[in-house]
């Protein structure tokens, strides 16, 4: 459903300065969505911000189990709940659901924020050591005690990384 409004998009706003931003859910989405484009050849955008992302609804990383007591927001159980109704029929493991799961080559530049008192910070971590790997650049960007989505919130922290946030929007695409 996204596809279109991506295209139209595209069309009137130049590539570098088209960005994919999500948080949580949304994070996952938006690179799932980027991943997306790559097979069916629409260019990427100039940048892709994941944002405390939702990257494996599985939740089968072993180190979540050990970051779960001190998320004080989210929990395995229900977000295991939600993930299996989001999913509905479909296989949670697909990378449209998991992008954990998909392609990584080709994608826009990633920038990734979580905080280390976020119960998907296990899956953050595991996809940037999926990336180095491959040798996929990442701007990976992990904060002592911050909870998920914090960004978001009225913390001196918060503030700060939304001017990260936006210091890295503004800055040139390379060519």
């Amino acid at each position: 459903m996204v596809v279109p409004i991506y295209r139209e998009l595209r069309a009137s706003v130049a590539g570098p300065d088209l960005i994919l931003m999500g948080d949580s859910a949304g994070g996952g989405f938006a690179l799932a969505l980027a991943q997306y484009l790559n097979t069916v050849n629409i260019p990427q955008p100039g940048k892709l911000f994941l944002l405390s992302p939702w990257l494996d609804l599985s939740l089968s990383n072993p180190g979540i189990k050990e970051i779960d007591p001190m998320d004080p927001f989210l929990g395995i159980e229900g977000l295991r709940k939600a993930g299996r109704s989001y999913a509905g029929d479909a296989d949670p493991d697909m990378y449209m659901l998991s992008p954990i799961n998909g392609c990584m080559e080709d994608l826009a530049g990633i920038h990734l924020f979580i905080g280390t008192r976020d119960i998907l910070l296990a899956d953050a971590r595991k996809l940037k050591g999926l990336l180095e790997e491959k040798n996929i650049p990442i701007h990976y960007h992990e904060y002592e005690d911050m909870i998920h989505v914090w960004m978001f919130l009225n913390f001196p922290e918060s503030k700060a990384v939304r001017e990260e946030i936006i210091r890295l929007i503004r800055q040139p695409v390379p060519v």
